[in-house]
Formats: structure tokens, sequence, C-alpha cells
């Protein structure tokens, strides 16, 4: 899995200004998906992410889509935060959630049999102003569909229509595609890996390969449809995105700064 280079990082105008370094965690993140290079200007990723049409009546580029054939139900709510111990507390108090994974750079709450309801991420980038890109604030919502197969033909869907993700990743429990809103607003879709909540749930809380990356791997969503289609079983598929074989041509973009 490629890391960032520290040496970039060390240089960025944010870290500079600071005079601190990177912690140690943000070494798992790949430097593909940083928003910013080191000089501060904006890197380029995936193209139509913005609802996905240059046509000048977009509400009627929209009623031509396919009508969706399965409705993903909402899984949980990533918020970057400046505040990470009044944040817990908050969410424990007022709706139960509990951590179910912690880290220096966040932690993943769920108050049900869910992996996670509510996840908060802290990096010392982080500041409270009115950098939408910085900001304390959400990152992105998430809907999840039942089997991985139900995502991928989302995808096509969508794909067809000029609507494509900024990032995909598999994040060990589960396999995420992530995409923009026209407010610039992160949606990811994804499916659980396992199948089944408490299997992982248990994987998130005892993995040593979640310790060491909690972030996950880049995959290509069209790789991986044309692999289903070869007839490799999903399990299999799993596991060579884990171990990088999906990754995708063109590298994503998280929109988390680091």
């Amino acid at each position: 899995m490629a890391q960032i280079d520290a040496g970039m990082l060390q240089k960025s105008a944010t870290w500079a200004e600071s005079g601190r370094s990177p912690p140690q965690w943000c070494d798992a993140i790949p430097a593909c998906r940083l928003r910013h290079d080191a000089s501060g200007s904006e890197k380029p990723y995936r193209a139509a992410t913005r609802g996905g049409s240059t046509s000048d009546n977009k509400e009627e580029t929209m009623n031509d889509i396919k009508q969706i054939e399965e409705r993903p139900i909402l899984h949980h709510v990533t918020l970057k935060t400046t505040r990470m111990e009044e944040m817990l507390a908050w969410y424990r108090a007022v709706v139960g959630c509990v951590p179910n994974f912690r880290f220096e750079g966040g932690a993943w709450t769920t108050n049900d049999t869910a992996n996670h309801r509510v996840a908060l991420l802290q990096t010392p980038a982080i500041r409270n102003d009115p950098d939408k890109l910085h900001h304390a604030g959400m990152h992105h919502m998430a809907f999840e569909f039942a089997t991985l197969d139900g995502l991928l033909a989302n995808y096509a869907r969508l794909a067809e229509a000029g609507i494509l993700p900024h990032a995909c990743l598999d994040h060990g429990l589960t396999t995420s595609f992530y995409y923009e809103d026209p407010d610039g607003n992160s949606v990811e879709l994804q499916c659980d890996n396992f199948g089944n909540w408490n299997l992982s749930s248990e994987w998130m809380r005892t993995s040593q390969e979640f310790v060491r990356n909690p972030i996950g791997e880049e995959c290509d969503p069209p790789k991986m449809i044309a692999a289903r289609k070869a007839g490799m079983s999903v399990a299999e598929l799993h596991q060579r995105t884990r171990a990088g074989e999906f990754r995708p041509a063109v590298p994503g973009d998280l929109h988390l700064p680091v």
C-alpha cells in the first residue's frame, strides 16, 4: 500500500505554520488521497462527481436515469472534529453511542449491533473556520447495500449516467464508494464485507490488520465488476482487493486533510 511521503507532509503549509509533525497514523493514508499538494494547491481528482452531467437541464437529465432497483439503507454519519472527547461524551449521553474502536486519529461509535453509527475523525490540520474542507463538521453520510453485487450494480447504473465516485476503498469491514453531492458533501455507498454486523464489529474490535490500516485499500469498481463476471467469488475478490490487486488507474480523493 502506498504511503504518504513524509517529506511532502513536513513541507506542507499546514504543518509548516503549526511547527508540528503529522501524527504517525497519517502514514496509513496513501498520498493519492491528500486533497492538496505541498504547495497548497488543489490536486486533480475524479471528474463528474457533482451531479455527473454537463447538461443545461440537469433536472431532466437526472429524471432520465434508470429507476433504482435496490434502495440502500442509511448506515452511519462521520464527522470531522477538533473536540474529540467532548463529542464522544455528547454522543454517548444523547444517543447512547459508545466506541467500537478508537485510535489516535478517530473513533467509531455505535448504539446498536452495527459496527458503527457515528464516527469521529481528528487531525491537527482540522480547525474551526469557514474552510469547508478543513472545518469541524460532517465528513460523509452512508447508505448500505445488502451485498457487494448490489453495490456494484448501483455503481454501474450511476456510471452510465456519468455519476462517478471520488474515492473507492475496501476498509476491511466494508467496501465503500464515496460520491459528492451538488453541495460538495460526500455520500458513501457501502456493503458489509462480512454480511453480518456482529462479525464485522468483532473484526473491527480485534483485527490487528485494522489497527495497522484503519483507512483502507483503494479499489476500482470496473475491475471488480469484470472479476465478478469472470466468476471470481466475493470472498476472493475481497481478499485480493485488500492485497492491492484492484487499485484504480486514477487515484481517488478521500476529502480528508492531514
